[in-house]
């Protein structure tokens, strides 16, 4: 089975098995209008999971790419072990466990938030007159005839004659060749990201051929004339531009529906929120904790109190509201706080399950499957990982066992003359045994090949890892030590004389520099071979059925 155990992610975006070698013939059966490609003591795994799954694993960018290297059984038998581990889990209580049960209820909620919001804007449509707007602000580009100066009052002198009437290119040709300008910048057009705002806001008041006014920049002082406007067609901006617009659209609805949802369930006491004094002193801050006066009635729940809401910005300063009562920023954030941490939840909520959203086969399916994650992974930390730490003994029979793997790479550093004819190479070798230096048989060896030669290798008293080299090459240098020279015949038969000026033999890197390494690949084999056999074991205990067979 493929490992797939170690990172577990619930995917969202669902794929097309056409796309991806489905066989789209194979009948399945449907529970609850859903196709299901297997079942786990009767608990269903649907094909919207089975897809999930696929995206979340492979990505739905590349699944098209890779769909010969897809193990698609493998990504059941996964979603099956699941659902195996799931049910070992609760057979015996671990989801009745208060972290369990607090992970899953955090997700439920904002799950059901994030569905009721997405609800809400599902319909709601880019309006075409933004993005058109969004998108000429985005590809609009400038050309500009601009001129950066050190000094304000030259800069001041130049925008005084050009003002005057002067003649904008005498101008700034004469500056020019009198060295008082910075940084110049002709015929090169800008788009409004580059420009700095008052580049940009006074552009926005020009027509072409205007010179605009002298600006400070953070780099000097900017005297430009504007030579020419374009709009370039840009498709990824317009998708980007439609999507901004449809982005603040939504957020605009949304701020509306807070509104909506406020006065349709909650009776705000402004009168006592405006009392609140967050930046009086820290004892004062300290009292309002304690202090139950009622902010918000809710229809139907608990109200939210003063105590409540004092406790909520609280919590927001991890090292203490000292600091922020010092500063004087938290009255005018009353309520901000009161929305975003404690009302707004509540009447999503409130709202999501008044329409029923709780009971949706989308809800009920993302929770269940965070269900199974949460579930899955408790069974590994609590039931697994504590028989399968490995220990020292164990650590360094590993090691022992692999050393190879753990040793530092033989390496030589080798020079080599190429040859075109076998005899030259064998009167070279024969030359070097006996005592010629190397360098001058480098120098005034006949027979030699071209540098250009194609597919001619290069060594050239380089150090080189030897298992990094051609294997012919390996096989003809093993064993070598310093002083040797060997003869290597290459496929395109060029003839080398190689010689070893020194020999770094393989080291094994200390152990104590890898037990940590070590430790963590002897658990992660141990841990997935463990899951391999609680599957089996677990498939002898539930029943399993597979209804997705063809891949």
């Amino acid at each position: 089975m493929k490992k797939l155990f170690l990172i577990h992610v619930i995917g969202i975006t669902f794929i097309l098995f056409s796309s991806i070698g489905y066989a789209s013939e194979q009948k399945l059966p449907v529970i609850d209008g859903q196709e299901v490609v297997a079942t786990v003591n009767n608990d269903p795994i649907t094909m919207g999971e089975y897809t999930r799954e696929l995206s979340s694993i492979h990505g739905a960018d590349k699944t098209e790419k890779q769909a010969g290297k897809i193990d698609f059984k493998g990504i059941l038998d996964h979603l099956i072990t699941l659902r195996l581990v799931r049910a070992e889990a609760i057979n015996i209580g671990l989801n009745e466990l208060p972290e369990v049960k607090e992970a899953v209820d955090v997700y439920a909620r904002q799950t059901l938030n994030g569905l009721l919001k997405g609800e809400y804007v599902k319909r709601i449509e880019a309006d075409d007159e933004e993005v058109e707007r969004l998108y000429i602000e985005a590809v609009r580009e400038y050309k500009l005839k601009a001129f950066l100066f050190n000094n304000k009052d030259e800069a001041k002198k130049v925008e005084e004659e050009i003002r005057a009437g002067g003649n904008f290119d005498d101008i700034i040709k004469k500056v020019h060749a009198d060295n008082k300008i910075k940084q110049s910048a002709e015929g090169v057009y800008f788009t409004g990201r580059d420009l700095a705002p008052p580049v940009l806001e006074a552009i926005s008041k020009m027509k072409t051929g205007d010179v605009g006014p002298l600006i400070e920049v953070q780099e000097g002082f900017l005297i430009f004339r504007l030579e020419e406007v374009r709009l370039p067609e840009n498709p990824g901006a317009k998708e980007e531009a439609r999507k901004q617009a449809l982005d603040f659209k939504r957020k605009q609805a949304l701020e509306k529906y807070k509104t909506i949802l406020t006065e349709k369930y909650v009776k705000l006491d402004d009168a006592v929120l405006d009392s609140l004094d967050y930046e009086s002193t820290v004892e004062d801050f300290e009292k309002l904790r304690e202090d139950n006066r009622v902010i918000a009635q809710i229809e139907g729940e608990q109200p939210i109190t003063v105590a409540e809401l004092t406790n909520a910005v609280n919590n927001e300063y991890y090292h203490g509201v000292e600091s922020a009562i010092k500063k004087k920023k938290l009255n005018d954030k009353k309520r901000e706080f009161l929305y975003d941490k404690l009302l707004l939840k509540r009447l999503y909520r409130k709202e999501a399950l008044k329409i029923g959203l709780d009971k949706s086969p989308v809800f009920k399916g993302m929770v269940k499957e965070y269900e199974n994650t949460v579930l899955f992974d408790t069974f590994i930390k609590r039931v697994i990982v504590p028989d399968i730490r490995p220990g020292e003994e164990e650590l360094k029979a590993y090691y022992d066992k692999n050393i190879n793997k753990y040793s530092s790479p033989e390496m030589m550093r080798i020079s080599g003359i190429a040859f075109g004819k076998a005899d030259a190479a064998i009167d070279a070798l024969e030359r070097l045994k006996k005592g010629t230096e190397f360098k001058w048989l480098l120098a005034n060896a006949e027979g030699q090949m071209d540098k250009s030669a194609e597919g001619l290798l290069e060594f050239g008293g380089s150090v080189l890892t030897t298992n990094g080299l051609p294997q012919d090459v390996q096989k003809v240098i093993s064993g070598a030590q310093a002083g040797d020279s060997r003869l290597y015949t290459s496929p395109e038969k060029y003839y080398y004389v190689l010689y070893i000026h020194e020999v770094f033999p393989s080291q094994p890197l200390p152990f104590e520099e890898l037990r940590e390494g070590i430790s963590k690949e002897i658990f992660t084999d141990k841990l997935n071979k463990t899951i391999d056999d609680w599957a089996v074991k677990l498939r002898g205990v539930y029943e399993v059925k597979v209804y997705l067979t063809e891949f």
